[in-house]
């Protein structure tokens, strides 16, 4: 699969067609109202769909796109990621960042010692993976804990992280 367009938030992902006439279930990524008639959304590789139906449907969402009219338009979307982009996006709820905000921010120790650079945000059940590439390009993962992390504020400049021995490179 195609790198995620750059500047994007993920929102959804296609699940699978649904009937002949064009539409997919997707499974929703955000708890935020994403899927209105007419907004524009981007596939992984950037190609860019409108919005012309979305309702719930049996906990996920039954979305039709303007210009896929029939059930290979719509398998053509399977596993497909759905994204929007960042300055659509608004500001995040209270208390939460985007993840894309966070990437390429620098990370270092309550001391001032750089670990590295976010390279990316994993999403996960439990909680979200900071991927840091330290200055020697390895990379190593950072759960989004308050355990290890320093509250997360938006328009943050770097993140202070408090990893115990063995989680970053020495």
């Amino acid at each position: 699969m195609p790198d995620p367009p750059a500047g994007t938030l993920v929102i959804g992902r296609v699940v699978r067609a649904h009937g002949i006439h064009g539409s997919v279930i997707v499974s929703a990524l955000t708890d935020q109202p994403r899927f209105e008639v007419g907004r524009t959304v981007l596939l992984d590789d950037g190609t860019e769909l409108e919005i012309r139906h979305a309702t719930p449907y049996k906990g996920k969402l039954l979305v039709a796109f303007t210009g896929v009219s029939d059930r290979s338009g719509a398998e053509a979307l399977r596993r497909r990621s759905l994204h929007i982009r960042r300055e659509d996006a608004g500001e995040p709820p209270v208390g939460s960042v985007w993840a894309v905000d966070l990437e390429g921010l620098p990370v270092r120790r309550p001391d001032g010692t750089q670990l590295g650079v976010v390279a990316a945000v994993l999403a996960n059940p439990a909680h979200d993976i900071l991927v840091v590439r330290d200055p020697e390009d390895r990379e190593f993962q950072i759960p989004m804990v308050s355990a290890f992390l320093d509250p997360l504020t938006p328009g943050a400049t770097e993140i202070v992280a408090r990893p115990i021995p063995g989680l970053v490179p020495e």
